[in-house]
């Protein structure tokens, strides 16, 4: 049986991933060095995901991941990832999207470092099947000047992470 992290950390052959855990293989495979967010429904999996391997496997690759307060406090750190030089993710739910346009609005103006990309991944319950409120973030992302992805799988949801952060950088 393999571990957590040999799955995530496997170079050849299939392995399974659900679509948030796709979303942690893409970061590793596109060298993501820090990791926030605030977990909520539907993106509380990411974050689980996040915390189990930090234990170990980003220890030893040096990523780091933190668990932010809220959505405000995970958009500066995000910016703060670029005033480092690295590739930073936050990922949220739909609502905690709404809290990071402040900040986020900032981060837009000051823009990405150098040689590292930025990327907000969020969770959208349209239908509200996990949440309490129907909220499509489109409309977000075009108010904050943010082009945005649509994966249509879960092997789209791994891939666009490094796609994202290059349209970011």
């Amino acid at each position: 049986m393999t571990s957590l992290t040999d799955r995530f950390t496997q170079a050849e052959g299939l392995a399974v991933f659900n679509g948030n855990e796709a979303v942690v293989k893409g970061g590793l495979e596109s060298e993501v060095a820090f990791w926030s967010g605030y977990p909520g429904s539907p993106m509380a999996g990411i974050h689980t995901t996040l915390g189990d391997l930090s234990r170990r496997l980003f220890a030893e690759k040096g990523i780091v991941y933190h668990r932010a307060l809220n959505e405000m406090t995970a958009a500066a750190e995000l910016g703060g990832s670029q005033k480092a030089g690295v590739n930073g993710v936050t990922a949220c739910k739909h609502v905690g999207l709404l809290w990071m346009t402040d900040q986020l609005l900032l981060e837009n103006l000051t823009g990405t470092g150098e040689n590292s990309g930025a990327l907000v991944i969020v969770g959208d319950d349209v239908g509200a099947t996990s949440s309490t409120v129907i909220l499509d973030s489109r409309r977000t992302y075009e108010l904050l000047k943010m082009p945005y992805l649509e994966p249509g799988s879960i092997q789209e949801l791994k891939d666009f992470v490094e796609i994202g952060l290059d349209i970011s950088r």
